[in-house]
């Protein structure tokens, strides 16, 4: 299917008010008569745009069309992600806003959300399914994995990386070449010299492991 194709079935997944800022960015871009939220089974059946409509995750066995995935809980979003990959013929484009700076020779997976002026640098490579948001930016040669994070304003500078299920807090930043490992956290305003552990929660200037699960 082409991605800038106006009638297209295209499906938020997800209710919340982060649902409702994906609405609002792609809307400029296609028929909203074409969009839906789509909630879970046992959630209160509500949009959170009053004129557009609203579906139950049951409804989309066998459809096709777009998904975008508007669930900031990352665990969570690989469990929908994978069952309606199951059940449907959804595809998964990446959405890219128009202010985002991506340069052509990096690297994106599927199921990406890039949001308003976030920065991707060359040779810059992202996995599936992973959120850049507001003003979030990676550096030359950086890499995330799938199903991470970064808030607003995060860094992760020139080599970093990013492993699968990560969360980078808003205003933090990764210095070049540093690791943030699996499902780490690293908090808001927080700095890291040195390679985050997997499970670790790490906080400070420079950040320090606080913790880990």
């Amino acid at each position: 299917m082409n991605i800038n194709e106006r009638s297209i079935d295209r499906f938020i997944i997800g209710s919340s008010g982060f649902a409702a800022e994906i609405f609002s960015w792609l809307s400029s871009s296609v028929d909203i008569s074409s969009v839906s939220f789509v909630v879970g089974d046992r959630e209160p059946l509500l949009s959170p745009v009053a004129e557009i409509s609203c579906c139950r995750d049951s409804d989309l066995v066998g459809r096709s069309g777009f998904a975008y995935m508007a669930i900031g809980n990352s665990e969570l979003r690989q469990k929908i992600v994978a069952n309606l990959k199951k059940k449907s013929r959804l595809e998964f484009p990446n959405l890219i806003h128009n202010s985002a700076i991506v340069d052509r020779a990096a690297v994106l997976g599927e199921g990406n959300l890039i949001l308003p002026n976030a920065i991707v640098c060359p040779m810059a490579k992202i996995g599936s399914f992973s959120i850049l948001n507001l003003f979030a930016s990676l550096g030359h040669e950086a890499k995330i994995e799938d199903f991470v994070t970064l808030s607003p304003y995060a860094t992760l500078n020139g080599k970093a990386e990013c492993k699968s299920f990560s969360f980078l807090g808003t205003h933090s930043t990764v210095a070049p070449g540093v690791t943030i490992g699996e499902s780490a956290t690293l908090s808001a305003n927080s700095f890291a010299n040195k390679n985050v552990p997997n499970k670790a929660l790490a906080y400070g200037v420079p950040a320090k492991i606080v913790e880990r699960k």
